[in-house]
């Protein structure tokens, strides 16, 4: 615009002006001049343009920074909130779980002690359980050492008495060990005739023998036992077969006391016909059954103090 404006006024200025050549030279120059001026303000002007238009592309730049820095900012801001919300969350949670942890630590260490009193229980126990299964132990060696010598000297005195003996009828006299005792059983033939209470010489021989093997054992004692068969007695003066094996008893109880046995070791007892050996229906078995027991037992006091723990 500004440029057509000066070439309009050109004309107007040449032809209404009376000047003079040297005027119009002067003109003539200063429109030279005043073209090129234009000419340079033409071209600041397009300059200008496009400088203008540079600006504006940077200043659009510019704004599409400044708004991406906001929404950068605004991402930011919002993510710094998230981390934040997401930090307190986890601080809680920490805090949560450290009260939890405090919690179980306390259960975990009262639980702990107890553990440790009842150990502490237990292996209390347990080591009085193993002093008394040591006392068990040695009381049980105890035993067995003394059972041991209890057995030697029942097999001794079994052989002591089979030597004073040796010179009976076996089938009127036997000795054998039965449950830890010896049994010296006597058939009634060598001892009485039927129906007396009266030991015979030979009989009365054979428990002297016996007494002298067995008067040197305090540690023995001494059960007379008298056995009949079944058949009924028909003295008036024994009334009945208890009667007659108690009586028995007590007579041989006697010899032994004389040959030197001492009172307080002998027990005279009679068992009739219940303890028979044999059957009482044929007369080989009633003979059998027909015999006196003489029972040696071992005292067992000391075995008796070991089991009671004395």
């Amino acid at each position: 615009m500004f440029r057509n404006l000066v070439i309009l006024m050109l004309p107007f200025v040449f032809f209404t002006s009376c000047v003079s050549s040297k005027k119009f030279k002067q003109l003539d120059a200063l429109k030279n001049d005043m073209k090129m001026e234009n000419q340079a303000l033409l071209q600041k002007l397009d300059e200008q343009v496009k400088e203008n238009a540079g600006l504006e592309a940077t200043n659009k730049n510019l704004r599409d920074e400044v708004y991406a820095l906001k929404q950068d900012t605004t991402d930011c801001y919002n993510d710094v909130r998230s981390l934040s919300q997401k930090y307190n969350d986890l601080n809680k949670m920490y805090e949560e779980l450290g009260s939890q942890s405090k919690k179980e630590l306390t259960a975990l260490i009262q639980q702990n002690q107890t553990l440790l009193k009842q150990l502490d229980e237990k292996q209390r126990l347990l080591t009085d359980k193993e002093a008394e299964l040591k006392k068990r132990e040695q009381r049980l060696q105890e035993l067995e050492g003394m059972l041991a010598a209890k057995d030697a000297a029942i097999n001794n005195l079994k052989k002591s008495i089979e030597a004073a003996l040796l010179n009976f009828n076996k089938d009127d006299l036997t000795v054998e060990i039965r449950n830890g005792k010896i049994y010296v059983s006597v058939a009634e033939q060598l001892l009485f005739k039927s129906g007396s209470t009266v030991v015979d010489p030979k009989g009365k021989d054979a428990l002297t023998k016996l007494a002298g093997a067995l008067k040197n054992q305090p540690d023995i004692d001494i059960m007379v036992e008298g056995h009949t068969d079944s058949i009924p007695m028909n003295s008036g003066a024994i009334k009945d077969n208890w009667d007659l094996s108690v009586l028995r008893a007590t007579s041989i109880t006697r010899i032994l006391i004389s040959a030197g046995i001492s009172p307080t070791a002998v027990i005279p007892a009679g068992h009739g016909e219940y303890m028979p050996v044999a059957s009482n229906k044929d007369k080989d078995g009633r003979a059998k059954n027909r015999r006196t027991e003489i029972v040696l037992s071992p005292k067992l006091d000391e075995v008796f103090k070991i089991l009671e723990g004395k």
